[in-house]
């Protein structure tokens, strides 16, 4: 730990790291599908996927294609905002969107066999 008391990525062993990589993916796969049943549905979305919910009605982009978009334009405005206090190390940001952006796609193909019709369904 570093002195403010956060785990410190220097101070992890590879079996911490791949650990944590391995619980990550699994992480961002649970949430994919997630968005994908609240979508199918039609239960509404979590904040976060609204917008690129909205953005790929109107626009030709996926789901995934739309939250990857948001993901690196909020990851742009972080830069802008924080400029010098930005650390080169958050760039790990881009490739969790990118992940997560496919994850969702998948998760949205996977259960595209699906059709609930009533209420206990969804």
């Amino acid at each position: 730990m570093d002195k403010e008391g956060k785990s410190s990525i220097k101070n992890m062993s590879v079996n911490e790291i791949v650990r944590r990589c391995i619980f990550l993916c699994a992480s961002l796969f649970v949430m994919a599908f997630g968005v994908a049943f609240s979508i199918k549905g039609n239960l509404g979305t979590s904040p976060i996927s609204s917008f690129p919910y909205a953005l790929s009605r109107i626009a030709p982009l996926t789901v995934g294609q739309a939250t990857i978009v948001l993901h690196c334009t909020l990851i742009a405005l972080q830069i802008l905002i924080l400029r010098k206090r930005y650390r080169i190390i958050q760039l790990l940001q881009l490739p969790v969107a990118l992940i997560f952006g496919v994850l969702t796609d998948f998760a949205l193909n996977v259960i595209s066999v699906i059709s609930p019709s009533s209420y206990p369904e969804r």
